[in-house]
């Protein structure tokens, strides 16, 4: 039977720390644990814009083969499940019709996570690791041209 591949470790690690720092503003904006009480109104309301906020900076809805994020992974950290996740992007148009203040929060949000430095130093080291790869790949390729243009110019010699 066919079974999809499926990450098993989750997001990288840039990303789960790019989530706590979303997680710790949007704490900060409201003054508590945006992921605490439940299923009161304000802490739902709070989690509607967590949710659009990753959404906005990792398309969560869009399906891509590869995702760096998934509505699974946002679940998981919520605590709940992608169905749950699903119905709080659905819903963040009609809370800020409904209250104003939530875009403007979100605006900040968005706005403060989007030159978030911790995606740009991971992408970099990344990066990094992949030149001194390439660069390791290069000197063994002079080697072995230098090792045989060595030998070559010892055969002309002894002829």
């Amino acid at each position: 039977m066919f079974e999809p591949k499926r990450k098993k470790n989750g997001p990288p690690s840039f990303v789960i720390k790019d989530m706590e720092r979303i997680h710790a503003m949007l704490n900060g904006e409201f003054g508590f644990n945006i992921m605490d009480g439940g299923r009161k109104r304000v802490y739902v309301d709070a989690r509607k814009i967590f949710a659009n906020v990753l959404d906005a900076k990792y398309d969560l809805k869009i399906s891509k083969p590869y995702k760096m994020l998934t509505l699974n992974d946002v679940g998981d950290y919520i605590g709940c499940n992608h169905a749950t996740v699903i119905n709080l992007l659905r819903n963040f148009d009609v809370l800020c019709s409904w209250d104003p203040r939530y875009q403007e929060i979100y605006d900040r949000v968005l706005a403060q996570s989007s030159e978030d430095y911790v995606i740009k130093v991971e992408s970099l080291t990344l990066r990094k690791k992949e030149l001194e790869e390439e660069l390791e790949r290069v000197n063994q390729q002079l080697k072995l041209l230098a090792n045989g243009e060595e030998r070559q110019g010892s055969s002309e010699i002894t002829q």
